[in-house]
């Protein structure tokens, strides 16, 4: 005899329901885990758990029964690229008898250890020509800014001829004074 198919999302639970890898060293790995629940009352298969890029390798949980009530593991592992930024994925865990698959969101801020906020300005169409940027030392150590494209940086609330350097500055910029063709 087959099972009836249901027609919505497995009641199971991520735990956390997004595995964020925080801020991480280009090209190095970050490694997570979430906790998958069975909040049903019958026991659930996992047919398969597939990342949605080959940046996240995950631990084979294909084949595996949570009973209702108990959590099984799911590990994985984000290789970090070279990019800076932002890096965003996600994981379908595919359960027998549901058709729709439970979705694990992934996220990592891949980053030096002097990271500037926003990571790039978008000057495209002449917006974004002036603004404000922070730099801040990931791990909170006081750094010193020799120069913002070449030009002395244009500090906001500091004075490198007086202060002492700090593990975060606000500089502000102006596209118009400075010469192109800008860095990419």
């Amino acid at each position: 005899m087959v099972a009836p198919v249901l027609a919505e999302e497995p009641p199971l639970e991520l735990v956390p329901p997004v595995l964020d890898f925080g801020v991480v060293p280009p090209n190095t790995d970050a490694k997570g885990a979430v906790q998958l629940f069975n909040r049903g009352d019958k026991p659930m298969l996992i047919l398969a758990a597939e990342p949605s890029c080959k940046c996240t390798a995950l631990d084979d949980i294909a084949g595996k029964t949570i009973a209702p009530g108990e959590s099984i593991e799911l590990g994985a592992v984000l290789d970090a690229s070279p990019n800076i930024g932002r890096k965003s994925a996600t994981i379908k865990i595919l359960v027998d008898e549901y058709p729709v698959v439970k979705i694990l969101n992934i996220e990592a801020q891949i980053s030096l250890p002097v990271r500037s906020v926003p990571s790039l300005i978008n000057a495209v169409r002449g917006q974004n020509r002036q603004g404000r940027i922070i730099v801040e030392s990931l791990d909170e150590s006081p750094f010193s800014i020799c120069s913002f494209h070449g030009m002395a940086p244009t500090y906001l609330g500091f004075d490198p001829l007086i202060d002492a350097p700090r593990s975060r500055y606000v500089l502000t910029y102006d596209l118009d004074s400075m010469p192109e063709p800008y860095p990419r």
